[in-house]
């Protein structure tokens, strides 16, 4: 709409605007890697060394941001730890590049909201499960309050197969995407 009506807003206030939609929708503005913390308002961009694949695959239903933090129970221990790791990656970004093999250990993919939505739709437990033991998956993770998973790829020329398995896995009324994103 910026663009269409030619309002001509720096993406600062982009932000801003899209944050008053929903949680989250701030982050898609830049169309970069960032930090994304709050309630999805407070973007960081990251600078990124690599451009991965990534796959994405929803099952057609929603999951309820409100009820999701309503029966999210997290401690301060779990609450330290998760800020922890988000440190130790970002610290790490500038050497990322040659460990990119290393990827999956150092990537901290992690969303308190799974759960409680786990618990509610146990077929994304199952999907995390399937992706996070794939063979081609560097890293997998539920997307803001679900049904959408998120898996990066350890490379573009996996991605079909990948596809192909989730199909033959979880049937044909999930809806898959692979694509370069992350750059």
């Amino acid at each position: 709409l910026n663009q269409l009506w030619n309002l001509n807003l720096p993406d600062d206030a982009l932000e801003k605007l899209a944050a008053e939609f929903g949680s989250d929708t701030a982050f898609f503005i830049r169309n970069k890697p960032a930090l994304s913390e709050g309630r999805g308002e407070i973007i960081t961009p990251v600078p990124f060394p690599a451009s991965l694949p990534l796959l994405l695959m929803n099952f057609g239903f929603g999951s309820a941001t409100a009820w999701a933090y309503k029966n999210l129970k997290l401690d301060a221990a779990k609450a330290r730890e998760s800020n922890a790791r988000i440190s130790t990656f970002l610290s790490s970004l500038p050497n990322l590049k040659s460990q990119i093999s290393n990827l999956k250990s150092a990537l901290p993919l992690h969303n308190d909201l799974e759960t409680p939505v786990f618990r509610k739709f146990p077929i994304l437990k199952l999907a995390k499960d399937f992706l996070s033991t794939h063979p081609s998956v560097t890293g997998a993770m539920m997307c803001g309050s679900g049904s959408t998973m998120m898996a990066i790829l350890q490379s573009e020329r996996e991605s079909d197969s990948l596809r192909d398995a989730i199909l033959q896995r979880f049937g044909n009324s999930v809806w898959v995407w692979t694509g370069h994103t992350l750059q």
